[in-house]
């Protein structure tokens, strides 16, 4: 699918009724990311909305006032309150916090003024389909998934699952896009005199990864599965050390979600792919606040944590 579709597919996949006039998306705190919808406050200042959590999509019914540039939100749960919002207006922005009716838990919120169109769908199921042959069958499981970052910024998804062989084998592919303009190369976003230092962050995962991988398998099972690639260069020691030099046949995908920057490493020259389980797959996430210091000033990317 080329570009081009793929907007025009999102474009009619994110349209709905919208009935509140404001739409705004942020975060409460650095982790609860979420998208909220208000009326416009009534001549008494009476204000209507609902808002969700991104990673539940779940409606929260919220209602208050605003005086002036002060927005008073209660939310309701089971019509008991759950929550109170006390946010400033900046006209572009909303700014304040949340506290629980008790008072025993308070966050920061920031939110951001944005387009009701990209209120988020979350899976768009592709169907299934299944393929007789003279010896066996295979089901394909295939799925495409929209998952929404933030300031119109979202992760397209392809996903496929072949199941009735040997074993199951699996697709996935991902692009970052702006949903109003075109791909993401999330590598060419980072500052080239920041580069190298963003370089050691994502090997440091990496050794991490192959740490705790030969950790939960132990010495013994990887020196059996390994024993045709161990001799007097290639010891296990070296096998389960990191080095970033290309000496590496390393797979590797990239893309943003609510959680931040999301790497996926694959190696699949060093371990045995027969042996599923024992692959290394190593998932790295570079939290948003975490991704800043790294970004280029004029990265797209830093519409994130502009106001």
């Amino acid at each position: 699918m080329n570009m081009k579709s793929l907007l025009l597919v999102i474009s009619i996949i994110l349209s709905f009724n919208n009935t509140f006039a404001l739409s705004f998306e942020g975060a409460i705190g650095d982790t609860y990311f979420i998208w909220m919808d208000l009326s416009a406050p009534d001549k008494n200042g009476k204000i209507v909305g609902s808002y969700f959590y991104k990673n539940k999509l779940i409606p929260i019914s919220l209602n208050g006032k605003q005086t002036s540039k002060k927005m008073e939100l209660e939310e309701q749960n089971k019509n008991k309150v759950a929550g109170y919002f006390s946010l400033t207006d900046y006209g572009d922005s909303l700014e304040g916090k949340w506290e629980n009716p008790k008072g025993t838990k308070r966050f920061q919120v920031l939110l951001y003024k944005t387009s009701a169109i990209y209120k988020p769908q979350n899976v768009i199921d592709m169907g299934y389909s299944k393929v007789d042959s003279s010896d066996d069958y295979y089901v394909t499981t295939s799925s495409k998934r929209l998952e929404f970052a933030r300031k119109g910024i979202l992760t397209y998804s392809f996903n496929e699952l072949t199941e009735g062989g040997s074993y199951p084998i699996g697709e996935s592919s991902y692009s970052t896009i702006i949903s109003d303009s075109m791909d993401v190369n999330i590598w060419a976003e980072i500052d080239d005199q920041k580069a190298s230092e963003f370089k050691k962050l994502i090997n440091s995962h990496i050794q991490s990864c192959l740490n705790e991988t030969r950790k939960s398998g132990g010495d013994s099972l990887y020196t059996q599965l390994l024993a045709d690639r161990i001799d007097s260069i290639n010891t296990l020691d070296s096998i389960f050390t990191w080095k970033d030099d290309g000496s590496r046949e390393i797979c590797s995908i990239s893309y943003l979600t609510n959680k931040g920057w999301t790497f996926y490493y694959y190696d699949y020259f060093h371990f045995p792919h027969v042996c599923l389980a024992n692959d290394l797959s190593c998932e790295i996430v570079i939290p948003f606040k975490d991704l800043k210091q790294y970004l280029k000033p004029s990265s797209v990317l830093m519409r994130f944590y502009e106001p």
